[in-house]
């Protein structure tokens, strides 16, 4: 039986695969930013109302110096 090899491609040097290889990653993550920068786009940042907080911290000289 003959050896199997998966992607065999005769005129394909090792710089042309990395180079596909390389290429299709920076594409992939092209495609990644667009969908985010679509997705951002059509439905918007989202906004949330904040609320008010009594907050009242008693200074002492223990506080202080603890930090």
């Amino acid at each position: 039986m003959g050896e199997i090899v998966a992607f065999d491609y005769p005129n394909e040097t090792p710089m042309k695969r990395f180079f596909k290889i390389i290429g299709t990653l920076v594409l992939v993550l092209v495609l990644i930013l667009l969908i985010g920068a679509a997705f951002i786009h059509f439905r918007g940042i989202p906004s949330y109302e904040t609320g008010k907080v009594n907050l009242t911290v008693p200074i002492t000289t223990e506080s202080v110096q603890q930090g």
